[in-house]
């Protein structure tokens, strides 16, 4: 038998297996957050890390807990190693779901729970892709190493404490992308604009984490009438002495938001036009929508782009009120060949024309590994062999842990799929959406592609 045809039986048999495996991970509420000593992220992460290592030894694998930040299942062979990243923590549910969220539901050829795709899925993926090297008796010299992490939604700090204590591998794929290879990533840039002191408002909070278009946003007035008509996505309820707004959006990843409906911008844009406000808070509500309303940075004077990775985006994500202004998170993913100080001088200069004060919360520089590489080279190979494709090595947006490990490139899972018989309401379906959807056939597709892959890159690190 082929090799590709004994891969695939392999998977076809265990693919009852794999499901549950996921849903092993699903059922928890993996959400990063400030824990103990014992549980850094929280008890949730911890205990999900926790099966995904019960997994690797049922497996007959080694595996390492470390200090409940990261876990690693480990083929030991001798020889070169090979990585295998991905992370187990989750980003929020948020509302609007028509599924339970941390329950694995499956719907024909689908998946659904929060976390299927990004990514306890292609953690689940990657061991199977051990696994099935080992037990079809497949030709290896080199080690894999299988890390994954509970941090990665909100900050990588993880990984940097694992690369810093423990070996790290001769080469690593990090299994939280797209195909074919994913060779460069955006800087990410994040910052908070404080506003100057608002009247008038008691509460004023919208989204649920850095990394997602808000598709919720709730405002408290003091005093007020409801208007007589709201236009879409705005909804108004008089409370005791006051009145509270709130307004509807489409979640999407601040990656690429494209398509997803900003809901602090639209509920910046009703009350700019409502009278609702005293006029003195009109020009910081009117430049809360125009940054909350565009994803390009055009607003904050840093619109720009490069060859290699397209153009800057930027996305007012979280808002919160504290000492009465009104604090917006901004996520901004930077082309490779621009410098992080650069633009938050501008960003500051921008901002302040406006009375907006600029905070940095984090900056982290752009990823880049040649391209050229032989490495590269091959697992481009791979896919086009394994789907036809002409598909060619990218940049992308997103930040995965590949920036913080030496050696390491993204690959995968992600591939082009269906997910119309779902007949989900528009805004489900992706990573960071209600509904999270995981189509079957293409993660197993896509774990074929990883077998294939570690066997070419044996070769190539053994020569």
């Amino acid at each position: 038998m082929e090799l590709r045809e004994q891969v695939r039986a392999w998977l076809d048999a265990h693919e009852e297996e794999m499901v549950r495996d996921i849903g092993r991970l699903v059922r928890y509420r993996s959400v990063s957050r400030p824990g103990t000593e014992d549980a850094p992220y929280g008890p949730e992460c911890a205990a999900a890390l926790a099966e995904m290592l019960d997994m690797g030894r049922e497996y007959g694998f080694e595996t390492h807990n470390a200090e409940n930040r990261c876990g690693s299942v480990t083929w030991e062979n001798g020889g070169k190693t090979i990585g295998l990243w991905a992370h187990l923590d989750v980003v929020p549910e948020a509302e609007g779901w028509l599924y339970p969220p941390y329950s694995c539901t499956r719907k024909g050829d689908f998946l659904i729970g929060r976390g299927v795709g990004d990514n306890k899925g292609p953690a689940v993926g990657g061991l199977y892709a051990m696994r099935c090297i080992r037990d079809l008796g497949l030709p290896f010299r080199s080690s894999i190493r299988q890390v994954a992490g509970c941090d990665e939604e909100k900050g990588m700090s993880d990984v940097e404490y694992y690369v810093s204590r423990y070996p790290v591998p001769d080469f690593s794929l990090v299994t939280d992308s797209g195909f074919p290879v994913c060779y460069g990533e955006k800087g990410i840039l994040e910052a908070e604009l404080w506003s100057p002191p608002l009247e008038g408002v008691r509460e004023w909070s919208g989204g649920t984490a850095s990394n997602i278009v808000p598709d919720a946003c709730t405002l408290l007035l003091d005093g007020g009438e409801a208007p007589a008509s709201l236009p879409e996505g705005i909804s108004a309820a008089a409370e005791e002495g006051g009145l509270r707004l709130c307004a509807r959006g489409f979640a999407r990843h601040t990656a690429a938001p494209e398509g997803g409906v900003n809901a602090i911008g639209r509920l910046c844009g009703f009350l700019e036009k409502s009278g609702l406000l005293p006029e003195k808070n009109r020009e910081t509500v009117s430049f809360l929508k125009e940054v909350c309303g565009c994803f390009y940075g055009e607003t904050l004077g840093i619109a720009c782009a490069d060859e290699p990775s397209g153009r800057l985006t930027c996305v007012g994500s979280l808002l919160r009120m504290e000492q009465n202004r009104a604090v917006l998170t901004l996520n901004i993913r930077y082309p490779v060949t621009l410098k992080g100080g650069a633009l938050l001088e501008k960003l500051r200069q921008t901002a302040g024309a406006y009375g907006f004060e600029t905070v940095l919360l984090q900056d982290s520089a752009p990823n880049y590994f040649n391209p050229d590489s032989p490495l590269v080279e091959a697992l481009c190979e791979v896919y086009r062999e394994a789907t036809g494709s002409d598909a060619q090595a990218y940049v992308m947006g997103g930040g995965t842990y590949a920036r913080k490990i030496p050696n390491a490139v993204a690959y995968g899972p992600g591939m082009a799929a269906d997910f119309s018989p779902l007949g989900l309401p528009p805004g489900h379906g992706e990573g960071h959406s209600p509904d999270e959807a995981l189509h079957l056939p293409t993660l197993k597709k896509a774990v074929e592609i990883y077998v294939l892959a570690l066997l070419r890159l044996d070769r190539l690190l053994n020569e």
